[in-house]
């Protein structure tokens, strides 16, 4: 798999950051949708780095939360 699409050191260490956080907003009310598409860009974020995770084949352990 080309390197580019590998997720880097950084992003891993950024997604483990943002899956540590409770997926809500400023408010604290759930950063999703009913459709189930991310409201924040914090959470959009999160799905980037998770999908990318995904394709590359890689563990994604999402500390029990459920997208």
């Amino acid at each position: 798999m080309p390197d580019a699409m590998r997720p880097t050191a950084d992003e891993l260490a950024e997604f483990e950051r943002l899956d540590a956080m409770a997926p809500l907003d400023a408010e604290g009310m759930p950063a999703w949708s009913f459709e189930g598409e991310p409201l924040t860009a914090r959470e959009r974020r999160w799905l980037e780095l998770y999908c990318k995770l995904e394709n590359c084949g890689g563990v994604v352990r999402t500390r029990g939360r459920r997208r």
